[in-house]
């Protein structure tokens, strides 16, 4: 499995994989992008992605952007957006333009993770 973590802080991915590599029963590879930009390159560069988790604010634009631009794409992989905003408002959002699900970057939502990562 391969999944694109879309995070500009780095300690975030550095936790986040850390946490998939003691819970995940399933072989994976974590690549990591800070920007929409960088992201979208990637994805070009490799269509076989299956998961990508990103945050929602981003320093070029946001991770609904992101998720626009990817349902855009033939076959697009799931997308998971997880944020330290609590926001309803950007969760429904999410939702409806296609998101896999919404996490709010709390105490457990890295256990999350790996159920997430799982069921796509």
């Amino acid at each position: 499995m391969k999944i694109l973590y879309v995070e500009d802080e780095v300690a975030h991915v550095i936790l986040t994989e850390r946490v998939l590599e003691e819970n995940l029963r399933v072989e994976f590879k974590l690549i990591h992008a800070e920007t929409i930009a960088a992201a979208l390159e990637l994805l070009d560069a490799d269509s076989t992605i299956d998961l990508i988790l990103s945050d929602l604010r981003l320093p070029d634009g946001s991770g609904l952007d992101l998720l626009k631009k990817v349902r855009e794409r033939q076959a697009a992989p799931a997308v998971i957006l997880v944020t330290g905003q609590g926001d309803q408002e950007a969760a429904v959002a999410a939702l409806k333009a296609g998101a896999a699900d919404y996490l709010v970057k709390q105490a457990d939502y890295l256990h999350r993770l790996p159920w997430e990562c799982r069921t796509r």
